[in-house]
């Protein structure tokens, strides 16, 4: 099942936005921390996709709870990534 409301459309396009960001900065540099954020990415990507299979999770307004959940993975994942990158350019050696 795979909602098409206004909210989830913007869950598929953060989601997208955020596997492409990553995927171009890993082909551009084939760094190692790209690689894992890859990897990060499609293991909660992977998580959500079962969420979304089961059309017991979209019954009873529990819609909102799988809304919430595909939001909190990918704004954890960009927040902590954010202030990994802050703290490296706090503690960065000239």
């Amino acid at each position: 099942m795979l909602p098409l409301d206004s909210e989830f459309f913007i869950l598929y396009l953060f989601y997208i936005s955020v596997f492409g960001y990553f995927l171009i900065h890993y082909l551009q540099t084939k760094k190692r921390v790209f690689k894992i954020n890859l990897i990060l990415f499609f293991s909660y990507f992977t998580l959500m996709i079962f969420i979304f299979t089961d059309a017991e999770n979209f019954k009873y307004g529990n819609s909102i709870v799988v809304l919430f959940y595909g939001f909190l993975f990918v704004l954890l994942h960009i927040t902590l990534w954010g202030v990994i990158n802050l703290f490296k350019g706090f503690f960065k050696k000239n």
